[in-house]
């Protein structure tokens, strides 16, 4: 029946299945929503969102659990019931900052529901949507753990120092007994702080204190007149050299900074002592030089472990923030993605609609265009949901489902290039195709050709509309090769690597709407039907994308290979 021969009835009949097939897309967009609230709610950092007043819209199962509570306990009440009692008087500070800079990060202490008190990294973004209340998307990561173990350290250097000091005093008093005893050891206990030597000009121990001794592991005739240098660190022992020849022309060795010098412990580990050299000996006809030092060997690795806990923090911090800025970029990526397909659907059912109502009826043609563009419109729905789906997929480590037939490579990318030109009027002269080699294989015939749309998709999307595609398709060895090359924007050298990556774009992409991961999904599509994708590209010049696929490979081949 033409469509003359329809009647008016009949033709509303079919604009109903046409907005039912709306619905049923909204409806996988509704499910596409679903899969990514699952993704938040199995996540293992913290997120939550509350309006500009601080009132919870949502909180994800593991912030609620840090706190000791369940979501549903949170959601309607304001974040400041959560805070300590001692930062409350903060929040609304914190919410003019939201409002003004539109995004605010930092420490937040909470109160959890046992009454101990929880710290939260976190970093805050106001989010807008047009139609929708502005709320607050929030992140964090739970750093009690770390805070106090930060506070332990310093509880603990705290300690060491009183213990220093005590020995310090207890050396003071050691040094003026010293003093009333013997002239010989008076110079040197003038000045003594922790462990003393002295060291002729030779550079051997002519006197080591008890301190020395002790920390060092040895007997005093164990080291009396050997060499000093032999219990110095390699790496340090040219430095110690040049400052004992220093202190030996030098009359006050209190003006030179203090070294750190490694010393070997009798047991053979290493001791870091800080070293300071003079040579004010009692008698002016012996030549020599006074060691004072200090054992700072736990001082060094406390700060080592400080300087680790920073780095630590840091790292959380980029993390965070890295993690913030890929979901916000996915986030206006699959909304635009999403939202172009449903604006050309409407927009074309919406003409359809007003024609009709106006003049009763439309010529077959001008309905045929319509529902063309309103066919892709939905494929290219389809196909966004789709890739969603298997980036899910692959990033919880499952294989993509796969239907194997026997596919000619000629026909599917006939099909691929129908699909992927931009309108059903587009000029097919956009896309030239070079089948040099009549190809069959076994694969799934909906995911490659969805393989092919995202390729010609990303070269007419990236290349000048007056510059044509080249798409050969040829065997090379025991493959089926089908190559896209483009005269778009190019990738450098240095981002191929990283290009297959799920959301990663590259930076000649600014600007031109996209998810990233669309050459990611090829490629999980493609090594599945045990192939491989390659990629050749230059700024400005282009891109080549090579997919191979292996020939004379049966059906149960390739799913033994993926298991």
């Amino acid at each position: 029946m033409s469509h003359t021969d329809k009647t008016r009835d009949q033709l509303i009949l079919e604009l109903e299945e046409l907005d039912g097939a709306w619905r049923r897309a909204q409806g996988e967009l509704s499910e596409q929503k679903q899969l990514y609230r699952l993704l938040v709610e199995n996540s293992l950092g913290l997120m939550c969102s509350h309006d500009l007043n601080g009132v919870l819209l949502s909180i994800n199962p593991a912030a609620a659990e840090s706190l000791g509570y369940r979501p549903e306990d949170g959601i309607g009440h304001n974040l400041r019931e959560f805070l300590a009692p001692s930062v409350r008087h903060l929040f609304d500070r914190y919410l003019d900052r939201i409002r003004q800079g539109r995004s605010d990060s930092g420490l937040m202490r909470l109160t959890a529901r046992d009454g101990s008190e929880r710290v939260w990294l976190y970093r805050n973004i106001l989010y807008e949507e047009p139609g929708l209340p502005p709320c607050v998307l929030g992140h964090a990561q739970d750093i009690t753990d770390r805070v106090r173990a930060e506070k332990a350290l310093k509880k603990a250097n705290d300690e060491l120092a009183r213990r220093v000091a005590e020995r310090t005093a207890e050396l003071q008093r050691s040094n003026w007994q010293l003093r009333l005893s013997e002239a010989r050891f008076r110079a040197l206990t003038e000045h003594a702080t922790d462990l003393v030597a002295i060291v002729g000009s030779d550079a051997r121990y002519q006197y080591i204190s008890p301190a020395y001794q002790r920390v060092l592991g040895y007997q005093a005739d164990e080291l009396l007149g050997r060499l000093a240098f032999d219990l110095v660190h390699p790496d340090d022992r040219g430095l110690a050299m040049e400052r004992f020849a220093e202190a030996l022309r030098e009359p006050d060795g209190l003006t030179r900074p203090q070294l750190e010098l490694r010393v070997r412990h009798a047991d053979e580990s290493w001791r870091v002592l800080e070293v300071t050299a003079y040579n004010r000996l009692p008698d002016p006809a012996v030549r020599g030089v006074i060691i004072n030092a200090h054992d700072i060997t736990r001082r060094q690795r406390a700060e080592e472990e400080g300087a680790r806990l920073l780095q630590q923090e840091q790292e959380a911090r980029a993390q965070a923030e890295q993690a913030v800025r890929i979901r916000d970029e996915f986030l206006t990526a699959a909304a635009h993605d999403l939202r172009t397909p449903l604006t050309v659907i409407t927009g074309h059912i919406d003409m359809i609609l007003r024609d009709l109502a106006h003049a009763g009826t439309v010529s077959t043609d001008w309905l045929q265009w319509r529902l063309k563009a309103v066919e892709q419109a939905g494929m290219r729905m389809m196909a966004t949901v789709e890739d969603l789906t298997d980036a899910a997929l692959v990033q919880i480590g499952q294989t993509l489902p796969l239907s194997l037939e026997s596919v000619a490579i000629g026909a599917l990318v006939a099909s691929a290039v129908s699909a992927t030109l931009p309108s059903p009027m587009a000029d097919p002269s956009r896309v030239v195709v070079e089948v040099v080699d009549d190809l069959t294989i076994v694969g799934d015939r909906a995911r490659l050709e969805r393989v092919l749309d995202n390729i010609i998709g990303n070269a007419l999307k990236y290349s000048p509309p007056d510059a044509p595609l080249h798409i050969g398709v040829h065997r090379h060895d025991h493959w089926a090769v089908i190559s896209v090359r483009d005269r778009g924007v190019g990738i450098p050298s240095d981002e191929l690597p990283r290009i297959f990556t799920h959301f990663y774009r590259a930076s000649t992409a600014s600007g031109i709407p996209g998810m990233g991961l669309g050459l990611a999904g090829a490629r999980s599509i493609v090594e599945q039907h045990g192939g491989r994708i390659s990629i050749e590209s230059s700024p400005g010049e282009g891109t080549t994308v090579s997919v191979y696929l292996p020939l004379a490979r049966s059906a149960e081949q390739i799913m033994q290979a993926r298991l």
